[in-house]
């Protein structure tokens, strides 16, 4: 409907620019939350084209949406509003109005609110928390507490406020520490909540010295926790609560370490983050010859590539005489693109020629270059930050989704730049088994043509074979964690992972409050904010959420930050809303720079793992060691030798087989060890 109206006022600016139909889209949003339909809106200023032009679209909208005898979901109060203003007597049989979760509403409820007290006068109650009012994004106002009061005052219309004061979840140290917090913040009314909770656990503060750190630290609390018989804690009474999706990715790769069960609660894995899923696709392509990778890539980069399309070259490849060699995907879609095969427009023959150019392009880079310039080209080459914004749906503004789509793909480069295969412990296993097969098939190898391999082709070979085995990783790491969760939910349960919003209104035991730091909480464009204001109120809003976070805290509350990340790009600090909390509301148990266990650069991600006073705790609640705690053999200079034998990284020795795990068939398995992997025991 939108876009006909769009359409029909010659607005192609507006159709074909994804953040001004999102502008339009908001700004509709927000004058139906007013109570304001067309008719009703007065426009501020006359002169502002695109205050205008936005209004005209408004306008158009109600039109087209009338003809059609159609709403929207935001017309539905609007009209009750209206209509309750008409005909009063609708509501005369309601003698009594309760509202929960009043820090909820907008101003458009809140009008309606009256409307329903026409005939009931003084007999409304209203339940809510302004400490708690997060849904700013939606128009919500914390202010209608005020509103309402004030509204009251001057009608002279009797109230009665009751504070309430008594405190059923949190202990006496979560409280203050939160009151401690919202004192800073202005214009709200001061509270002195008691709690009913006679524990005396205090809170915990640790600042690592690196974000690598953090998630280790984490996991290994977990663990620590749930061996402790005195807690009798099992995983669901754990929650880690995160302002950002993408904290989840360490954290995921942590607990599956641990052999830890978890689950997503109104959030998506990182790894499904659309950003995410599409560039994995690309780096799979330019790693193998990834069918079901190249698939998802063309349907989103490749003009012209239809689903008929699509369906051909895969019915080709998989009927081709050659399905079972490495590098017929390749082959089959360079033959469309060149007109070998029919049924490609010449569009889709462009796309498809200028993917398979790029890919050709992505291998050169990545034999070239070092694994962070290889994939900031990918990036940059596929236009993975445009491509995914155009994908993704969401209420945010186009500049705070590009960032955070930016950060995503930082935080997965970075994955990428630290990943060592050495310590993957289930990946050595099915490399292994890898191993095994090529002996005893051969058919199924690739053959190294040279004799005499020089020592470029053997880093080639070497860097190919990591990016494989970091994709495989990734799959790897996910089908431990699903095993474990499914075999371990019945009578464990899971810890919990969850954005701040996800987690309102629930409670846990313990609580876990990762990756404090500024621009993740404050978010960068609260602090970067510039109009005054506008910045007080996204502060306050940000401190609230945090809030909330805080709260959700039965008995152990966990606050955890980092001074640096010697992987970003950007100065790191704790947050800002760490310093308004006074230091005898909680327990620091960061770590002394002399303390030998936390000494700065000698422990870093994988030095840390392999320290002997670390890896004799990191046992799981099932007394079994997590992953990454046993010692291998050292990998040797060379990963391919001079007559074609491959390191086997469980044995430590050079095997004599005809192929390389970097040269593996792909036709679409996606992952290529998940037959290979042993059957896990019931």
């Amino acid at each position: 409907m939108l876009l006909k109206a769009i359409n029909s006022l010659g607005l192609e600016d507006v159709k074909t620019d994804k953040s001004s139909l999102k502008r339009v889209q908001s700004y509709i949003s927000q004058q139906k939350s007013l109570g304001f339909h067309p008719d009703d809106v007065v426009i501020a200023d006359p002169s502002d084209r695109i205050e205008a032009q936005h209004f005209q679209v408004y306008s158009e909208y109600q039109k087209i949406l009338k003809q059609n005898t159609t709403i929207d979901f935001d017309d539905i109060l609007v009209y009750t509003y209206k209509l309750l203003t008409i005909r009063p007597e609708c509501v005369s049989h309601v003698k009594h109005i309760l509202v929960d979760e009043f820090q909820d509403t907008n101003t458009i409820q809140l009008k309606l609110i009256f409307k329903f007290t026409q005939y009931c006068k003084d007999n409304i109650t209203i339940v809510g928390d302004a400490d708690q009012s997060i849904y700013a994004f939606r128009n919500a106002s914390y202010e209608n507490f005020k509103i309402l009061e004030g509204l009251a005052l001057e009608n002279r219309r009797e109230f009665i406020k009751i504070t309430l004061d008594q405190n059923y979840r949190s202990t006496d140290s979560i409280l203050k520490i939160s009151e401690s917090l919202m004192r800073h913040q202005e214009d709200r009314e001061d509270k002195k909540l008691v709690s009913n909770n006679d524990k005396e656990d205090p809170v915990y503060y640790i600042c690592h010295k690196s974000h690598d750190d953090e998630p280790i630290f984490i996991a290994d609390k977990i663990s620590n926790m749930l061996n402790d018989t005195d807690n009798n804690y099992t995983p669901k009474d754990f929650a880690i609560i995160v302002r950002v999706s993408r904290t989840f990715l360490s954290l995921e790769r942590e607990l599956t370490r641990n052999r830890i069960p978890y689950r997503i609660v109104k959030g998506q894995s990182f790894w499904d983050l659309k950003e995410i899923s599409m560039t994995v696709d690309c780096l799979r392509i330019i790693a193998n010859d990834d069918w079901l990778a190249y698939k998802r890539t063309i349907d989103w980069f490749a003009i012209g590539c239809g689903t008929k399309l699509i369906e051909k070259i895969e019915t080709a490849i998989f009927t081709s005489e050659s399905s079972v060699e490495s590098g017929v995907v390749n082959r089959v879609i360079t033959e469309f693109a060149t007109g070998i095969r029919s049924g490609a427009s010449s569009k889709a023959k462009a796309s498809l020629f200028h993917l398979l150019s790029l890919v050709n392009e992505s291998r050169t880079k990545l034999m070239n270059s070092d694994v962070s310039d290889f994939f900031n080209f990918v990036t940059q080459k596929f236009s993975l930050v445009e491509n995914s914004l155009k994908k993704k749906s969401s209420s945010k503004d186009d500049n705070e989704l590009k960032y955070e789509i930016t950060e995503n793909l930082s935080e997965l480069r970075k994955q990428l730049e630290q990943y060592n295969p050495e310590e993957d412990e289930q990946l050595r296993k099915a490399q292994e088994e890898v191993f095994q097969q090529l002996q005893e098939n051969n058919n199924d190898a690739q053959y190294i043509k040279e004799e005499n391999i020089t020592k470029d082709s053997e880093e080639n070979a070497s860097k190919e074979a990591f990016l494989s085995a970091f994709l495989d990783h990734i799959y790897l790491a996910e089908s431990i964690a699903s095993d474990d969760q499914a075999s371990q939910e019945k009578d464990l349960g899971k810890v919990t992972l969850t954005t701040i919003h996800g987690s309102k209104g629930l409670e846990w035991p313990v609580v876990i409050l990762p990756s404090l730091v500024n621009n993740i909480i404050p978010s960068k464009f609260s602090l970067t904010e510039i109009n005054p204001d506008k910045k007080k109120m996204s502060i306050n809003e940000e401190r609230r959420c945090f809030y909330v976070a805080l709260t959700r805290s039965k008995d152990h509350l966990y606050l955890s930050t980092y001074h640096g990340d010697e992987n970003s790009y950007q100065p790191v600090s704790p947050s800002c809303f760490l310093n308004e909390i006074p230091r005898d509301c909680y327990h620091d148990i960061s770590p002394k720079p002399n303390n030998e266990m936390f000494t700065s650069k000698q422990f870093s991600l994988n030095s840390y793992r392999g320290h002997k006073k670390f890896t004799e705790s990191r046992m799981n609640f099932a007394g079994k060691p997590s992953l990454g705690s046993s010692s291998y053999p050292s990998k040797p200079a060379k990963l391919v030798g001079a007559n074609g034998e491959i390191y086997n990284p469980v044995t430590g020795a050079l095997v004599n087989v005809n192929g390389a795990p970097s040269k593996k068939r792909r036709l679409g398995m996606g992952r290529p060890y998940k037959q290979l992997l042993p059957a896990r025991k019931k």
